[in-house]
């Protein structure tokens, strides 16, 4: 009979021991819980984003928009190709030096008269036309290239103005490869021809050579494509910096 009443006894105190610790848990906020794997488990760090690869620069391709630029002429004055938006625009590329563009030699398309041809019988056909020479050469400080380039427009009594890409940028943007080497961009501002200047490289024909030029200033005049849009320019490498 008394080793009941313990046994009782025991458990009594046992349950009223394992109640109080509950009690007290509850109170504390000590009760253990089991680790939600959505909200209480260690969150892993979000793997940084892979930053996007520099966009290539943008390269001349006839029947494109062509590539904006912005250079300063030889007399400080800059040019934006946007500042020309709504006219046909010609580029042409352009050494001083160069037998073939601005050097005087029977083969230079200024001591043989295209570029005058071309300028007045472009200009008769749209006022607005924009003609503008690019010197890319940077074999030689920038001052000297700005020099030869004074010069050589004094020389040929050239109203039109010349811009300096020294260093090359907007040449290689415009895959210039020879001076000359030619480009008409529409009143839309797409690249219409790329290429020649005339068919007669040595300069021979005069006013007989094809004129492709002209060509296309007067294909795009009139809102058609001009045949041929590509030809293979000649003349001198363009000196691109090495």
């Amino acid at each position: 009979m008394k080793f009941t009443t313990l046994i009782l006894s025991l458990t009594a105190a046992v349950a009223l021991a394992m109640s109080s610790t509950a009690f007290a848990c509850d109170t504390c906020g000590c009760k253990s819980k089991k680790a939600s794997p959505g909200k209480d488990a260690p969150k892993q760090a979000t793997p940084a984003k892979e930053m996007p690869a520099a966009t290539a620069p943008k390269k001349a391709v006839v029947g494109q928009m062509a590539p904006s630029f912005e250079l300063t002429d030889i007399d400080g004055k800059t040019h934006k190709l946007s500042d020309y938006a709504g006219k046909i625009v010609i580029l042409e590329w352009y050494n001083p030096d160069c037998p073939f563009s601005g050097k005087a030699s029977g083969q230079s398309v200024h001591k043989r008269g295209t570029v005058k041809r071309t300028q007045e019988m472009t200009k008769k056909a749209n006022p607005e036309v924009v003609y503008m020479l690019i010197n890319s050469t940077s074999n030689a400080p920038k001052e000297a290239v700005i020099k030869r380039s004074k010069e050589s427009k004094s020389q040929w009594g050239l109203e039109s103005p010349i811009l300096i890409d020294h260093g090359g940028a907007v040449g290689r943007m415009y895959q210039a490869r020879t001076t000359p080497h030619m480009y008409v961009i529409d009143g839309k501002g797409v690249l219409v021809y790329q290429g020649a200047y005339t068919d007669d490289r040595r300069g021979g024909q005069g006013e007989e050579e094809t004129n492709y030029v002209v060509n296309a200033v007067m294909a795009a005049s009139n809102d058609k494509a001009p045949e041929p849009a590509n030809t293979r320019p000649w003349g001198c490498g363009v000196k691109y910096p090495r």
